[in-house]
């Protein structure tokens, strides 16, 4: 089973969510092109997620190359991984995911185990530096409002069934572990139009 489920202290591999069947394999979907035009429309309305596959189409025209087929999680995924501890401030992770322009961080124990992910739709839903209410912020952990409850892949996992779980799920980000626990990686919906762009042409099966 690929995928497994973290909440709290308890890992769980996921019944919920299988790996397709041979039936629903077989049936092609006519998805519309994600065109350079469509992702500079997108792009230019703010969605950050056009810019970052904007610039990876660029970066592809600049250095064209041999395109090949991307299967698996670690052929895509982010393996440099920056996480926190779930003692971080809110303060400090904030000034880390404006520097980074990161969507999406890991909070892990020493070791390295998942416990939670914290977004960066959590962190500035909270009220700005400037609200009178900043004061209480200061004082504010990681701990207290990451999402306790992670979805994870292996890094064998297939492209196909992240992207649909992250879909169906409706989550941004999959952490990858491998075989004892440790994060080794995480891929987002960015890494898989990365992926869509530079590895085209890429059949859209489900």
């Amino acid at each position: 089973m690929p995928f497994w489920h973290y909440h709290a202290d308890t890992m769980t591999d996921d019944d919920s969510i299988q790996p397709l069947d041979p039936i629903r394999r077989n049936v092609y979907v006519g998805a519309k092109v994600a065109t350079p035009k469509r992702l500079l429309r997108q792009a230019k309305s703010g969605d950050f997620e056009a810019s970052e596959a904007i610039s990876a189409y660029k970066e592809q025209v600049k250095h064209p190359s041999k395109p090949k087929l991307a299967v698996r999680a670690e052929q895509i995924m982010s393996a440099s991984v920056v996480s926190i501890d779930p003692d971080t401030s809110l303060n400090d992770v904030r000034k880390l995911v404006r520097s980074r322009r990161f969507r999406h961080v890991p909070v892990v124990t020493s070791e390295g185990f998942i416990l939670g992910v914290v977004s960066d739709r959590d962190l500035f839903a909270l009220p700005n530096d400037g609200d009178d209410t900043s004061e209480t912020i200061e004082l504010r952990l990681v701990a207290d409002i990451m999402s306790k409850s992670v979805l994870t892949a292996t890094p064998d996992t297939n492209i196909r069934e992240i992207a649909r779980v992250l879909f169906e799920e409706r989550i941004g980000c999959m952490p990858i572990v491998d075989e004892e626990g440790l994060v080794v990686g995480i891929i987002t919906r960015s890494d898989i139009l990365r992926a869509l762009i530079k590895h085209a042409p890429l059949d859209l099966w489900i």
